[in-house]
């Protein structure tokens, strides 16, 4: 079983695993802290009016970090877009034109197509996969230490934790401390990102639909056995792919 430091030093610290042996440690000797780069974001991200452009783009900021050093240039490929009555000749005699190995990829409109071709090699640039897993190790133990901190959990994602009973959790705006989103007096857990908890002594629910704009009533229903039937009234846009409306069978999970 792999795992990153920060997630071994936990389970030993609440003494939640039995170590029979370790086959291999992999350690970075050079070392970086993003402490400067995370507290500037953090403070803009604080300042700025929710769902407002600053607000969204030191979130951007923020989440992107961990991305980019776990990135695989492998998967990327370089894209331009031309003229579509030049793309037949891009494709079968692009090295004439300084377009080598370039393909057609789709339409962009009428006038317009998409064209790709793999990365060179001196086009990649791997960073380093370890500082993702090192984030993302970080807030496992983070959220595994505060799960054996509550009482009966309910429902956990990435950065949220539902629970009945007592808990030890750190609670404030301080950044690595868990926030406050409310008391509430029922339920509904069907998947992964599907939920309804309703605010007690309101008539408020604080929900979750990933992929989907469901009702609160409707994650009640998905959460008893039944199957919704959803219909996104917004199309599908796909470079290379015509538009379409997407309907989705939702159940349990």
């Amino acid at each position: 079983y792999k795992v990153t430091g920060w997630e071994l030093k936990t389970a030993v610290e609440l003494d939640k695993i039995e170590i029979i042996s370790i086959e291999k440690e992999i350690e970075f000797y050079d070392k970086i802290n993003f402490k400067e780069y995370i507290d500037h974001f953090y403070d803009e991200k604080s300042k700025a009016a929710p769902k407002s452009a600053d607000y969204i783009f030191a979130k951007l900021f923020l989440n992107s970090l961990y991305g980019k050093f776990g990135s695989n240039p492998n998967k990327y490929n370089a894209n331009v877009i031309i003229p579509a009555e030049f793309a037949e000749i891009v494709t079968n005699g692009g090295e004439l034109f300084g377009f080598d190995n370039w393909y057609y990829s789709g339409e962009v409109s009428d006038k317009f197509a998409l064209m790709k071709r793999e990365l060179e090699d001196d086009e990649k640039r791997f960073y380093n996969c370890a500082v993702a897993a090192s984030i993302t190790g970080w807030v496992r133990a983070c959220l595994f230490k505060s799960i054996c901190s509550v009482g009966d959990i309910i429902y956990c994602d990435t950065d949220s934790l539902a629970f009945s009973g007592d808990h030890n959790l750190k609670i404030s705006k301080k950044l690595g401390d868990w926030d406050f989103e409310g008391d509430f007096e029922m339920g509904a857990v069907a998947g992964k990102k599907l939920y309804a908890f309703k605010e007690k002594g309101k008539n408020n629910f604080k929900t979750a639909t990933k992929g989907a704009r469901l009702t609160a009533q409707e994650i009640f229903e998905i959460s008893k056995g039944n199957e919704i039937l959803y219909k996104n009234e917004a199309p599908t846009f796909s470079l290379g792919n015509e538009t379409k409306f997407i309907d989705r069978r939702i159940k349990m999970t």
